[in-house]
């Protein structure tokens, strides 16, 4: 037993101490929710199988966080971090069968030491949920194989399930872990029997009233993702999608090599115990790392958040292959490493967005004034109605996210494209239409230098009868900074008696 202890108690310690530390950090950054978080409750809000861009789960587990906390924006930060401390928590009961015990923090401890774990872990959406259940998904397989029981297996089939209702990148695990088992003599005895075509069945099974959604809903989420996809034309666009995808790699994860680097090397090469489980970790994650670069190379538009998933087991993959030089001077040099990264994102997280803020003309979406601007729609809503309840808000997703989530009665959206094409596109709004918007009223919503004049006239010839309030300009929180907002309301229509 070496000086580092056992490793349990002190990876339990941090994984609590780094979970509620970074929640609390980002309630200091966050005062106003950041994008996707107000996506995800705006879609939460309305329980679908699914919505324009993504499968429900993540906007599912926003959504019920907000409500077991009254609406604490806090717990839905916390549900972001717990996703992230699950994936943590899977690669590192993987490092204590690759690596031992003693061992296995010193593989996930470098974690810290990325943005997508710490400084960007706390903004609730499909990539961070996704990087949960995408480690789980590498353990459980590995844990069925190991035990060969049903409940492992089916344990198995039902994180595939829930990956999958969380992001479809799912399926490219899902498409190395079918070879990992091709290639290992444990996995082509497994395939002999039912067990993993039963578990691959029951994933699917629950995965299936979302695909039985999307098939009533116009494939809306493919037609999304076509739409954001495609190719590079060209050498020259190619080569700067390459470099662009590279740059963006370097200053969101690969932090996490500088303290593996300290560790990797010496006599004790090969350091995993297990060789089996080194070559399925190999393959569950360069294998998906590889085809996303394979992508790149070949000028697909690949979404650099795709590939953070992987990271979580990379740490084990480079101990058991670059070795591992344990002594104590390489492991204080591998924490010192680690502690001053978490040191500067953790002041990043604090202040970076005040200083942001502060640069004359900067637009920082933690200062936005959503509450302001809820409280204004409010007010010329009920100008207009009397009522203080708008039902339906619409305008880009941004803005309209925003007065959903702080107007009273959480109003149902119904958005736009984005911020210069801000008038609602049906298809991303299946709970409602422009016969549902204009029967019920609602608020039309814009911020006035993304959208132009062309706004206006758009409206009138869309929507008869609107009434085009005064503007309204409001600071971002904590400076003097002001943003320019159009405000519309549509009158709700009296019944004939």
């Amino acid at each position: 037993m070496n000086r580092w202890g056992t490793g349990s108690i002190p990876f339990w310690a941090w994984l609590i101490a780094r979970t509620i530390g970074w929640t609390a950090a980002a309630s200091i950054r966050y005062q106003n929710p950041p994008v996707d978080v107000v996506e995800m409750l705006a879609w939460g809000s309305r329980w679908e199988w699914g919505y324009y861009k993504h499968p429900p789960l993540p906007a599912w587990c926003a959504e019920t966080a907000a409500w077991a906390s009254g609406g604490w924006l806090p717990a839905v930060y916390l549900t972001s971090y717990l996703f992230l401390a699950a994936g943590i928590w899977a690669a590192w009961r993987l490092a204590r069968e690759l690596l031992g015990t003693d061992r296995a923090i010193l593989a996930v401890l470098p974690l810290e030491a990325t943005c997508f774990f710490t400084w960007m872990g706390g903004e609730l959406n499909h990539n961070t949920a996704l990087t949960g259940l995408w480690a789980l998904g590498i353990w459980s397989l590995w844990m069925a194989l190991s035990g060969n029981t049903w409940i492992m297996w089916m344990a198995y089939g039902f994180i595939v399930g829930l990956g999958l209702l969380c992001k479809y990148n799912m399926a490219l695990l899902l498409a190395w872990q079918a070879l990992a088992l091709l290639a290992l003599p444990e996995g082509r005895r497994a395939l002999a029997t039912p067990k993993p075509w039963v578990a691959w069945l029951a994933g699917l099974l629950l995965f299936s009233p979302h695909l039985a959604w999307l098939a009533g809903h116009d494939w809306i989420t493919l037609q999304y993702l076509a739409a954001r996809g495609g190719t590079r034309g060209g050498f020259a666009a190619g080569a700067m999608g390459l470099l662009g995808f590279l740059a963006e790699q370097s200053w969101m994860a690969w932090g996490l090599l500088i303290p593996l680097f300290a560790l990797m090397g010496g006599r004790s090469r090969p350091a995993a115990t297990k060789p089996e489980l080194a070559r399925y970790l190999a393959i569950t994650t360069i294998g998906p790392l590889a085809t996303i670069l394979l992508m790149v190379l070949l000028g697909k538009k690949v979404i650099g958040f795709w590939c953070f998933p992987c990271y979580t087991c990379a740490g084990l993959v480079a101990l058991a292959y670059g070795g591992f030089r344990d002594k104590p001077g390489a492991i204080r040099h591998s924490l010192a490493l680690s502690g001053i990264i978490v040191a500067g994102l953790m002041g990043l997280m604090v202040l970076g967005d005040g200083v942001l803020m502060s640069r004359e003309g900067k637009e920082v979406r933690s200062r936005f004034p959503g509450r302001n601007l809820a409280e204004a729609a409010v007010d010329f809503w009920k100008e207009q109605t009397g009522s203080d309840r708008i039902p339906i808000v619409a305008g880009e997703h941004w803005v309209a996210d925003n007065i959903a989530w702080f107007a009273p009665g959480r109003p149902m959206v119904f958005v736009g494209e984005n911020p210069s094409l801000p008038l609602p596109v049906a298809r991303f709004n299946p709970w409602t239409s422009d016969e549902h918007f204009m029967r019920l009223g609602g608020v039309f919503a814009w911020e006035v230098a993304k959208a132009g004049d062309r706004v206006e006239t758009q409206l009138r010839r869309r929507y008869p009868g609107i009434i085009l309030t005064r503007g309204v300009s409001l600071p971002q929180l904590g400076s003097s900074r002001e943003i320019a907002f159009g405000l519309a309301v549509i009158p709700p229509k009296v019944s004939e008696p």
